[in-house]
């Protein structure tokens, strides 16, 4: 067989083309190359996916928690009221002083109204002379109704003497407005305690000028006292007026006073989004004031259920759920669950879980249902485990809520 040399047969453009050849040779080596350390640095999807997240469990147990309600308010009087005068002219009177204990229909203030001992006395002499007039006139008529009879006297005799009694009668009555128009006046300006109680305001001075609705001080009671606290929404159908209440005062000290709860506003407060609840504290020694602090307590029986960390339960689709692990414990299971009530940190759960199955109570933020998970061997699940295992046993949680931090 006879060979001939390539570059012969080739020629010259020839021995061009095998190194064009042996250069794009070597740069889809080098694509192909780089292409491969690429996806060598970005693990496919699926490796992804398959990601372990460390997790820490905690099983799921029944638990009586404490039901008590604590919630913060403010002390106010029993009754107050704003003592005001309805005319005007000068203080002649006044036994308003801040710290005074007054009776109810006692005599505060009296204002000097102008004119009206004269306008009393004009309308009581008006009156006395009307009276001696209507008796004359009445006489007249019954004379002329005989005469009349008697077809003595005519008929417009008859209608006259008809007519001057009326209009002495239409007198009288408009003079009698007139003295009780002033009498209305007097007493307007004559201030009287509506109740018993204490001066908690003054606001004139003996011989202040005053106009009507002028407020001249402040009366309250405080034989009793009402304390006014707010209650999450959730703690509110827990409550009614049978619940037994008890109010402490922290300037008091540490004891507790009995207290009957009054109402619960229909509404919630449009600031702080509590409910607020009225409380009366019998105040016989007097030591309780507007204004102070105060700590309430409702006292509930304890309620039974499943109670886990708040933090286990996550928003997914507007929807709140928690994770148990499978039954391989290798992935996770997402369950819908419905929530009750709150307590120190954890949420009551209704119904998503059952009673020992193994809850992610950390690591759970982006967990998604079927994830691949790693339970940490140490940390909030061992500690919690045990905590939890001790309140199986029914004994109910030591820690209060308090329905101001719901």
């Amino acid at each position: 067989m006879c060979r001939i040399p390539l570059s012969s047969a080739l020629g010259r453009g020839g021995h061009h083309l095998v190194i064009m050849g042996v250069f794009s040779v070597s740069v889809l080596a080098g694509i192909h190359s780089g292409c491969e350390g690429q996806g060598a640095r970005r693990p496919p999807p699926h490796a992804r996916r398959d990601r372990a997240f460390t997790v820490h469990v905690r099983p799921v147990t029944a638990q009586t928690m404490a039901s008590d309600l604590h919630a913060s308010g403010t002390v106010r009087p029993n009754r107050e009221v704003q003592l005001t005068t309805q005319v005007q002219g000068s203080v002649t009177f006044l036994r308003v002083t801040l710290g005074q204990r007054v009776k109810q229909g006692e005599v505060l203030a009296r204002v000097s109204t102008v004119g009206l001992f004269g306008d009393s006395q004009q309308a009581s002499a008006e009156i006395k002379r009307l009276k001696t007039d209507i008796e004359q006139a009445r006489q007249e008529k019954k004379d002329t109704e005989q005469l009349f009879e008697q077809k003595i006297a005519s008929r417009q005799q008859l209608d006259d003497a008809r007519y001057k009694l009326t209009r002495l009668e239409a007198q009288e009555t408009q003079a009698r407005a007139r003295l009780a128009q002033v009498g209305e006046h007097y007493r307007g300006g004559v201030v009287k305690a509506p109740f018993g109680g204490i001066i908690a305001e003054q606001s004139v001075e003996l011989g202040d000028y005053v106009t009507p609705g002028k407020v001249i001080g402040r009366l309250v009671d405080l034989s009793s006292v009402k304390v006014t606290v707010g209650l999450a929404e959730m703690d509110v159908p827990h409550v009614s007026p049978e619940t037994q209440v008890r109010v402490a005062f922290p300037a008091l000290g540490s004891m507790a006073h009995p207290g009957r709860l009054l109402a619960i506003s229909p509404t919630a407060d449009k600031l702080s989004g509590a409910f607020p609840v009225e409380i009366e504290v019998a105040n016989s020694t007097g030591e309780l004031r507007g204004g102070m602090a105060a700590k309430a307590q409702f006292i509930l029986p304890g309620l039974r259920g499943l109670f886990v960390p708040s933090e286990a339960v996550v928003q997914r689709g507007g929807h709140d759920v928690a994770y148990v692990l499978g039954p391989s414990r290798a992935r996770v299971e997402q369950r819908r669950c419905q929530l009750g009530v709150t307590r120190d940190g954890l949420v009551q759960v209704m119904s998503g879980l059952r009673e020992g199955e193994l809850l992610v109570i950390s690591g759970n933020t982006r967990l998604r249902n079927g994830s691949s998970v790693r339970v940490a061997s140490d940390g909030p699940g061992r500690e919690s485990s045990s905590s939890q295992a001790k309140a199986t046993d029914g004994s109910s949680a030591p820690a209060p809520r308090s329905s101001a931090s719901q």
